[in-house]
């Protein structure tokens, strides 16, 4: 049987068959007099633009008008159906059409969504619950709390899985966004182009869109090097800033303290949306996570095909959705380690793999080098189980001595003297949960 999912939420809309991507469109829209620009034409607009460019209308789905609205565009509906219809105008949706959408959908915006469909003449099985849907294929029995972070907001939505997976509840933070804390970290970039060079990006837009299209690297390096040169050409004149990781792996926490107090890190199941997973210093803030893989709803569908098929309500909406015997037991992957191992060990920003190989524990400089070749201490796999040898000096493991072998708990804090260097001992899931 065909089948054809449409995800939309605020970042845009894809459109998949069979689990292939068709179509693809990021949810911005410039509407300027009478005209419309949405997708990725309006994404490379929105700088020069920004008095006419709208971000927020696949997440306030309403009939509030716009400010800038016309005779054709009169509010988020309007923009909302001229951005899907462009979309779907070369893609032959038949068989089986679902439509997912984020946790914290109401049945306002599911209902407008549903008119949306009715208008453009596409026959909508179901409108599914992203979450739902993507736990619906794999998780084992338990609470989840799944953290996603959209442009403008973050949600946190708590899942209970059983003999079903059900959306328990789901709470918005506004104004703590992907574009919320990239303009921090752009500011604190403009900042170090200044005391550095005395250059600003923020002059120009030109110049202000180079950094923005430069912030997930950005991000990417922070988590994976101590130190790293960013550049800006400006009149054909190149001006570089050297950028500190464990600065911006600060400002990111400090960004997420509010949405870290609405999570239980200490029981619940922690999923990070690929999006907030990507976020340098979230290993400080979680001992143990897993990433949820944004295409992982399409297997939870497909495996619940039957679910979709109602002939008293042809068109509803599924929050809730049986867990499958053959997954309800199953551990999300293969390779995850026991509950309360752990896996790493974490010195400032840099996370290191507990191996075979016994891991010396020296002074870590900024770069996440050694600074000696003196080992106060090692960490490695005994018999499977990460354990700590002293070796020289004084380690201490939770504010005690230790002189011999001991098995690590996550949460664990290791200190070696004389240098004073700190480890925590986490557990970092990164296998996508599909």
């Amino acid at each position: 049987m065909d089948f054809t999912c449409i995800r939309i939420c605020e970042d845009g809309i894809v459109v998949t068959q069979n689990s292939e991507v068709v179509e693809s469109s990021p949810g911005v829209g410039i509407l300027r007099d009478n005209q419309v620009v949405t997708g990725i034409e309006a994404v490379a607009q929105q700088f020069h633009l920004p008095q006419y460019t709208f971000k927020r209308f696949w997440k306030e789905l309403n009939q509030k008008p716009l400010p800038n609205r016309n005779k054709n565009i009169r509010h988020n509906a309007d923009l909302a159906y001229i951005h899907l219809k462009g979309l779907l105008q070369d893609v032959e949706t038949k068989g089986l059409v679902v439509a997912t959408v984020p946790s914290e959908y109401s049945q306002m915006e599911v209902s407008t969504l549903a008119g949306i469909f009715e208008s453009l003449n596409i026959s909508l099985t179901a409108i599914v619950d992203a979450n739902v849907a993507s736990l619906a294929a794999w998780a084992p029995k338990g609470e989840y709390s799944v953290l996603e972070m959209y442009p403008q907001h973050a949600t946190i939505s708590s899942l209970m899985v059983d003999s079903k997976v059900q959306l328990c509840k789901v709470e918005v933070l506004e104004n703590l966004g992907w574009v919320h804390l990239s303009q921090k970290i752009a500011d604190y970039v403009v900042a170090k182009f200044l005391e550095q060079t005395r250059f600003s990006p923020f002059h120009e837009a030109e110049n202000e869109k180079n950094l923005n299209n430069q912030l997930d690297r950005i991000f990417h390096r922070a988590k994976t090097t101590g130190s790293f040169q960013i550049s800006i050409s400006h009149d054909g004149t190149p001006y570089t800033a050297r950028l500190k990781s464990s600065e911006i792996s600060e400002l990111c926490l400090k960004a997420l303290e509010n949405i870290l107090l609405g999570i239980n890190r200490s029981e619940n199941n922690i999923l990070l949306s690929e999006k907030v997973a990507s976020l340098p210093g979230l290993e400080e803030a979680f001992n143990e996570f897993a990433v949820l893989d944004k295409s992982s709803f399409h297997k939870g569908i497909e495996l619940n095909r039957e679910e979709f098929h109602s002939q008293n309500n042809p068109l509803y909406h599924i929050q809730t959705l049986p867990s499958l015997p053959d997954v309800a037991d199953r551990l999300v992957n293969t390779a995850q380690n026991e509950d309360g191992i752990p896996n790493h060990l974490l010195t400032d920003s840099h996370a290191f793999p507990i191996g075979a190989l016994p891991m010396a524990l020296t002074d870590i400089n900024a770069k996440g080098e050694t600074n000696n070749r003196e080992a106060q201490a090692e960490v490695f796999l005994h018999a499977g189980k990460p354990t700590l040898r002293p070796k020289k000096e004084r380690t201490t493991l939770n504010g005690e001595t230790v002189l011999s072998d001991i098995t690590l708990k996550t949460g664990d804090i290791i200190v070696t003297y004389p240098t004073g260097t700190r480890f925590r001992a986490i557990k970092v899931l990164k296998q996508i949960a599909s």
